[in-house]
């Protein structure tokens, strides 16, 4: 008897949850004109009944740990295989400074332009190199050089993937850098 009733009160409980969840909004503008939207508007005004879409309700992402879970399906493998593939760069070449070209910057500044087609893919990077040193790395097409001392330089790229494996190569492209000088 004792669960009967107990069963009872639940059903009586998640009705009413149920009910409560289930009211219906209304929209109506009040005496300053604002639009207002509620479950219980005033009986002076004139409220419409505003219809709700479906909720919808997505699973929760994945925070990049994998689990020993078979792929929901063909499709999903053939994507995350995609995502493996290692892209194959068309063009990669320095821009800029052109090939024997001289520069002229009494600072030693240079801009070291990279042209890259398809753009930079998500884990890859570049490493330029000036006269065979490493000067500058990053995710970007363009590097700034400070410093660099008069003279003949030679500047390169390399890409390299997640793993710092090396993709492809810039040819070395020379220029001259004229700067002030305070000696007379």
């Amino acid at each position: 008897m004792a669960d009967s009733i107990l069963k009872a009160l639940l059903f009586s409980v998640l009705f009413l949850f149920t009910s409560v969840l289930s009211a219906d909004v209304y929209r109506w503008t009040d005496a300053s004109g604002r639009t207002v939207f509620g479950d219980s508007p005033p009986e002076q005004s004139k409220a419409l009944p505003v219809e709700l879409p479906t909720l919808t309700v997505a699973d929760s992402y994945s925070d990049g740990k994998q689990e020993n879970k078979p792929a929901a399906s063909a499709e999903a493998k053939d994507e995350e295989d995609a995502e493996n593939e290692t892209v194959e760069y068309k063009q990669f070449a320095v821009t800029s400074p052109e090939k024997d070209s001289v520069v002229r910057a009494n600072n030693g500044n240079i801009m070291v332009r990279l042209a890259l087609e398809p753009a930079l893919q998500k884990g890859h990077g570049i490493v330029v190199y000036l006269d065979g040193k490493q000067v500058a790395s990053g995710d970007s097409s363009v590097f700034s050089l400070e410093s660099v001392d008069r003279g003949k330089h030679s500047v390169f790229a390399v890409l390299h993937d997640e793993n710092d494996d090396v993709l492809k190569n810039t040819e070395a492209v020379s220029f001259n850098l004229l700067r002030h000088s305070v000696l007379k």
